[in-house]
């Protein structure tokens, strides 16, 4: 038995007008994404979020070196967790196109960043977060991870 799938062709008007519809498709989702972030609970969350990742490593080596008494490490260990910085150097945010609810917002948030001590530049990269926003606490909630492909592809 053959398998039949499924064909659609366009040609003259309909071609034009499909083409009209990803092209106005793609100019919404460029406008909805990228955009700066000007909240600054958001950006307390971001910074909250970033530093909860590195800063149990840290303590957990700090333990290791204590129990293992090596004081020299222990004490460089302990200046270069008093000392961490975190410059954010972006956070764009992409939302849906369809984000029009009064009860919350759900966002994916792209941060580039740098995590710095006294002795440089510890760790830098991107991250991609999902947050949400309940307009009655006026608060920021994290959601988890996200990644590059549900912030470019953001669109329910």
């Amino acid at each position: 038995m053959e398998e039949q799938g499924m064909n659609i062709k366009f040609s003259g008007w309909s071609a034009a007008a499909v083409i009209v519809v990803l092209i106005v498709a793609v100019g919404i989702r460029m406008v909805m994404v990228n955009k700066k972030v000007t909240d600054s609970k958001l950006m307390e969350r971001i910074r909250f979020e970033l530093m909860t990742t590195y800063l149990p490593d840290d303590v957990e080596k700090m333990k290791q070196l204590h129990a293992s008494g090596e004081v020299a490490k222990l004490s460089d260990a302990v200046a270069s967790l008093a000392t961490t910085r975190i410059n954010v150097k972006s956070v764009k945010v992409s939302r849906s196109i369809f984000d029009f609810s009064i009860k919350k917002r759900d966002v994916v948030v792209k941060i580039d960043y740098a995590i710095f001590d006294e002795n440089g530049i510890r760790n830098k990269g991107i991250k991609y977060y999902r947050f949400i926003h309940t307009p009655v606490s006026n608060r920021w909630e994290f959601r988890g991870n996200s990644s590059s492909t549900s912030y470019y592809l953001k669109f329910f």
